[in-house]
């Protein structure tokens, strides 16, 4: 893996170290380590310099969201991070490079074709995301039981969205062992569900939580809202990704709301996804 990858993965583990106490130097080596690999990305060609605004932009809107005071500059701040964050994500903007590992690959002769790639964008909005805007496992019971709630959650997700998938075709029951799966989990967990889940679940559903929180009435309106706009953010898999997508997203949500810690809903995510990976055709089954 490139260096740049390796130290965006270390920054998010400095990121809920960060979490664990309230001293403001824990809040340097998470800072640090994302800056250098914002200069590797530059170096490998992950980054050209007409991405090096937008990332400074994210940053300052992240960080000044965390540091206001008022509710009016705290939205102001959090809506641009968000644009932000989500306009990287999905490759909206100019002066990115993906870091391809596989192209064109199948799995097994059951398996449609696929391309494995990191992207740094995507990862680096997932970092600010969990660092500056998400409730993180600040305890050893914390960790332990958001991680023991996600892994519950991911499997009972997994059951009920690969079942669906299997029922309509879209999946078929396929066992293997790829040599791009250690790359593959690292990828998935850095990038995919920590974006996605920080994105969906510690911002959106988290936000919209709270504006109801005096309101019985709608207590399930941040939860829906959230899984079906994570549905909806699969649109170009098609009808049918859309409705999985929104079902595995109401597991997600579950383990966040159940926990109220992000861990929570990465692991259920994580564990979702690697049991499709290793137990079944990936992405998804020839026809």
């Amino acid at each position: 893996m490139p260096l740049t990858f390796t130290l965006l993965g270390l920054s998010a583990i400095a990121a809920w170290g960060a979490a664990a106490g309230p001293a403001r130097w824990r809040e340097w080596p998470w800072r640090l380590i994302l800056l250098a690999s914002g200069i590797a990305a530059i170096h490998e060609g992950f980054m050209g310099w007409r991405g090096v605004p937008v990332a400074v932009a994210l940053w300052m809107s992240a960080h000044l969201y965390q540091q206001a005071d008022q509710y009016r500059w705290r939205l102001v701040w959090g809506a641009a991070a968000l644009l932000l964050a989500v306009a990287l994500a999905t490759h909206r903007l100019p002066g990115f490079a993906p870091h391809v590992v596989a192209q064109g690959i199948r799995l097994s002769a059951a398996s449609a074709q696929m391309t494995l790639e990191a992207n740094y964008d995507k990862a680096f909005a997932g970092v600010l995301l969990l660092a500056y805007l998400c409730l993180r496992a600040r305890t050893r019971s914390d960790w332990l039981y958001a991680i023991g709630m996600g892994l519950l959650v991911g499997a009972a997700s997994a059951t009920v969205v690969i079942g669906l998938a299997i029922a309509i075709g879209a999946v078929r029951y396929d066992p293997k062992l790829a040599s791009i799966t250690p790359a593959w989990m690292a990828i998935n967990l850095v990038l995919t569900c920590l974006f996605e889940e920080a994105l969906f679940r510690g911002v959106i559903q988290d936000r919209l939580a709270r504006m109801v929180a005096e309101r019985p009435r709608w207590r399930w309106l941040p939860l829906v809202a959230a899984s079906v706009l994570f549905g909806l953010a699969h649109a170009g898999g098609g009808p049918t990704l859309i409705v999985v997508a929104t079902i595995a997203g109401i597991g997600y949500g579950v383990a966040y709301a159940m926990t109220g810690r992000i861990e929570a809903a990465i692991v259920a995510h994580f564990t979702l996804n690697s049991i499709h990976f290793l137990g079944f055709t990936y992405p998804y089954a020839v026809r």
